[in-house]
């Protein structure tokens, strides 16, 4: 599917009184925040069909790319759309446009994802800020400790691991409100890296 052929299907089924923008292969609410959220689609690369995403994603964790974690694929894993059967792609994309949350109902879903996720660094980076911004600074501390016990195999990790300790230092020295700035500084980061209008 061309991005094209998503634009033209998405763009009249976007909520009216909205400000909505195309960005990558998403249509996202703006300006965003702490998330971005919204629909999005992934073409296959094995026929014209795409996969349909209600998209969500923290801004607060360092990425210079979309991240689908906290996202779900409407219909299911298999399930691709076509823009030869619109109204199929019609009926998904209004689906993934149901009930978007705002930010305070996705960081309660983010949370209560990440709790039935096993320990990783990955989890812990993302409670790690998500405290932090919340003004919850002992638990952010917390999952800092914790992830600074994982091995380092790999660039990625050590990279992970240098940004929480410079939070780390953030909330040493500023209490609640510095490690709350920082989150708050890195949502801002990663929406410019990721060419988004923000606040």
């Amino acid at each position: 599917m061309k991005a094209s052929d998503f634009k033209r299907i998405a763009k009249p089924l976007l909520p009216k009184g909205e400000r909505w923008e195309f960005q990558g292969s998403h249509y996202y609410r703006a300006p965003v925040r702490h998330f971005v959220v919204g629909v999005s689609y992934e073409s296959s690369s094995f026929d014209t069909g795409a996969y349909v995403w209600k998209f969500m994603m923290p801004l607060f964790v360092p990425t210079e790319h979309f991240v689908a974690t906290f996202s779900s694929r409407i219909g299911g894993g298999a399930m691709k759309y076509y823009s030869e059967e619109p109204a199929a792609l019609t009926a998904a994309i209004e689906l993934a446009l149901r009930d978007i949350p705002d930010d305070e109902e996705a960081m309660r879903t983010v949370l209560e994802r990440l709790h039935g996720l096993p320990a990783s660094l990955r989890r812990e980076e993302t409670e790690a800020y998500a405290y932090a911004l919340l003004a919850e600074p002992d638990e952010a501390l917390k999952r800092i400790g914790q992830a600074t016990l994982r091995p380092i195999e790999y660039d990625w990790q050590a990279d992970v691991l240098a940004a929480l300790r410079r939070l780390e230092t953030k909330i040493e020295e500023g209490g609640a409100a510095g490690g709350t700035r920082a989150a708050e500084d890195q949502a801002r980061q990663t929406a410019k890296a990721l060419r988004l209008i923000h606040v």
